[in-house]
């Protein structure tokens, strides 16, 4: 058996794709497969995975119609030889000792699920800042994992649904216990992988940290996260799998507040990233989903995604551009951005 399975969905990403699978094709330790699943690109980025596949024997290229993120990586999942599953998205990339040092730690611990810490890097902004879990535990909860080097999701107490990482990216699994509590990915193109992170943090007794900074995550103008498209309608069918797990495992009524803390932060998120001419859908879905004091406080949060006459003229908000948050100011109709001075930047500012 392998040691790794390295699953990449892949579409429409020439420009990044030969770095993040360099960065596979590289590593230290070299006993692995690479399960690329061309998700029906239309620019070069197949004729870039069958270069990597003719020319490494551990690079295995699948092609399917556009169908997503989600199915693409529930295929992947299924295809799998590998010990341990990392799953690496086609325009990130991970440090070229990552494999050893999770594969080493994995057979220290016997872990079902290993977390480390990452970078974001704000292409736009050539920002590059440091994700670091011990603190981000620390803040929110705290909790010192450095005393145990794991972290139990339901002792946590509180927003354990929105307080955890709920990108796949962020950890490596034991394909085993993948496999043997059938975690997938919803079949859907937004938010796919929430169902897959909440289910593999929860059927485990400990996750495991390893301290190291391992994995990169791109954030960039076009990404299916950073821009608009009626296909964020899914969340509502993301939510109801959500609510089915935690029915099945008798986790709800522990979760339940946890979950409508989850259900409220993601359809706010959500609402965002929908057209304009798709918003007054989107409301009257959640409405239906929401108690009347859940939907009024969805309504004051996503107030600021329109500029109001008086808001345009002068106002001080918080903001997010591009994965950063900022304070924005707006003095007649000018908007400026400021960052707090923790990131390495070429610049503290952006356009709202």
């Amino acid at each position: 058996m392998t040691k790794f399975s390295i699953i990449v969905p892949v579409y429409n990403v020439e420009s990044y794709l030969e770095e993040s699978l360099n960065s596979v094709k590289n590593q230290t330790l070299n006993d692995f497969e690479v399960i690329c699943i061309n998700d029906g690109s239309t620019d070069n980025s197949l004729n870039i995975l069958e270069k990597f596949a003719a020319n490494d024997n551990r690079f295995k290229v699948y092609s399917q119609e556009n169908q997503g993120q989600g199915i693409s990586r529930n295929k992947a999942i299924d295809i799998a030889q590998g010990e341990y599953i990392l799953f690496v998205d086609p325009d990130d990339w991970i440090e070229l000792n990552a494999l050893e040092k999770i594969y080493d730690y994995f057979k220290k611990t016997n872990a079902d699920v290993i977390q480390f810490n990452y970078k974001e890097y704000v292409e736009q902004y050539s920002i590059l800042r440091e994700v670091d879990l011990k603190e981000n535990l620390l803040n929110k909860y705290s909790y010192d994992i450095t005393k145990t080097n794991t972290y139990n999701c339901i002792s946590l107490n509180e927003e354990r649904l929105v307080g955890i990482n709920l990108a796949v990216w962020t950890k490596a699994y034991s394909a085993s216990y993948i496999k043997a509590n059938n975690i997938k990915c919803a079949p859907n193109k937004h938010a796919e992988d929430h169902i897959f992170s909440l289910m593999a943090v929860l059927c485990t007794e400990n996750v495991y940290f390893l301290d190291e900074y391992l994995y990169t995550y791109r954030i960039r103008v076009g990404s299916s996260v950073n821009k608009t498209s009626i296909d964020n309608l899914c969340i509502f069918e993301n939510i109801k799998l959500v609510r089915d797990f935690l029915l099945e495992r008798n986790l709800f009524d522990i979760l339940e507040k946890d979950y409508r803390e989850y259900m409220q932060n993601v359809l706010v998120w959500h609402y965002i990233a929908m057209p304009e001419e798709n918003q007054e859908d989107y409301k009257i879905k959640t409405m239906k989903i929401l108690t009347k004091t859940e939907y009024e406080d969805f309504l004051q949060k996503t107030k600021g995604s329109d500029n109001s006459f008086w808001q345009n003229i002068f106002s001080l908000r918080n903001k997010r551009v591009f994965g950063l948050k900022y304070k924005c100011l707006t003095i007649l109709g000018l908007s400026f951005s400021f960052k707090k001075p923790k990131e390495k930047r070429k610049s503290d500012y952006a356009n709202c």
